[in-house]
């Protein structure tokens, strides 16, 4: 309050936006009904995408069930493969007695291990050419469903693919796998343009690489010039070389890691992510991202349910922005925002 003397210092439902040569306060926009129809589920993972038909697609996932829809119909279509394992709608901690110091709290009151969570279950989703790809930690298997079988048609395990925790499509057309086989450090990818191929031969390009890393894998994106790999520890850069390494790994940050799966954007060559207690960007170079409200926000923020933190972009109003728990609530009741045309910030 004595810092912003003369100028704001909270808000809510509010932007700032240039009106002439100065910014104006203004309302954010309000919401919309999307979908007619409920959905089964945890929603964590939003992703849309264009086919070769120019129809606008939304594909939902929850902790137990996948779902596409269209604008024309407002309808969320189940195509949950056969065979899935549903996740879990929240994050847990572990514990128990004999959890904690000796002597510390109270007798005979079990504690919660916050250093054992088993988070929330999450899928990471991505379209390769127009067919929307996806995974689940929780379940690993890697899932692929194409617009032109129609709605009636369920999504179907990618064949030959490994297990996996996350995904991600390249520029350059090659799927990765993160966490391939059970290894949280290995990344694996198909063929170029060929979904199904994932054993290496001396006439295709797929391949693995263990990355260099003390972090698991958590997610990646697509960015101007390569792929960035993001773990709970730092971040990494996968640029494409072609035969006979394919790819090649740089780590081009380290205490950085993430935050969740879903806690990272990209705006064609910078990228925007959360970590466990600052902000991070990346633009050729990784820094942390000045943030004069991040106390407000990590020091009332929900730790054990932090795997369902979520990024977000409005480029027509310059914003990236992340919503999460904040320490009283179970589910995101809380959100930040960036305008990196303005460099600054509210919540």
């Amino acid at each position: 309050v004595y810092q912003s003397q003369g100028r704001w210092y909270r808000g809510n439902l509010r932007r700032w936006l240039m009106d002439g040569n100065v910014y104006a306060l203004q309302p954010q926009g309000g919401w919309a009904t999307r979908l007619t129809a409920p959905i089964t589920g945890k929603c964590r993972c939003i992703w849309q995408w264009i086919d070769n038909d120019t129809v606008r697609w939304m594909a939902l996932g929850t902790h137990s069930k996948l779902y596409v829809a269209t604008p024309s119909d407002q309808t969320a279509h189940d195509i949950t493969p056969v065979g899935f394992a549903a996740g879990d709608a929240d994050a847990t901690a572990g514990g128990g007695y004999g959890s904690g110091d000796y002597g510390e709290g109270t007798y005979g009151t079990p504690r919660l291990d916050v250093a054992a969570v088993q988070p929330a279950s999450v899928w990471t989703l991505d379209n390769f050419g127009e067919v929307l790809v996806g995974c689940m930690a929780e379940d690993g298997n890697v899932y692929s469903w194409d617009p032109n079988s129609g709605t009636g048609v369920d999504a179907a395990a990618v064949s030959g693919a490994p297990t996996g925790t996350a995904i991600v499509c390249t520029e350059e057309r090659f799927l990765f796998v993160l966490g391939a086989g059970g290894d949280n450090r290995k990344v694996q990818w198909c063929d170029q343009e060929a979904l199904t191929t994932w054993t290496p031969t001396a006439t295709n390009q797929a391949g693995d690489q263990n990355l260099v890393t003390p972090g698991k894998l958590m997610m990646g994106r697509r960015i101007r010039g390569g792929t960035l790999i993001w773990t709970d520890l730092d971040v990494h850069l996968a640029t494409y070389l072609g035969q006979p390494f394919v790819y090649g790994f740089q780590r081009v940050g380290d205490n950085c890691g993430i935050i969740s799966r879903g806690a990272a954007i990209t705006v064609d060559s910078r990228a925007f992510w959360m970590g466990t207690n600052r902000f991070y960007m990346f633009d050729g170079v990784t820094r942390e991202l000045m943030c004069d409200v991040a106390g407000g926000v990590f020091d009332d923020f929900n730790t054990t349910q932090k795997s369902k933190v979520v990024a977000y972009h409005e480029p027509q109003f310059g914003e990236v922005g992340w919503l999460y728990p904040s320490g009283a609530s179970n589910e995101c009741d809380r959100k930040v925002v960036y305008n990196y045309i303005g460099n600054f910030w509210y919540v």
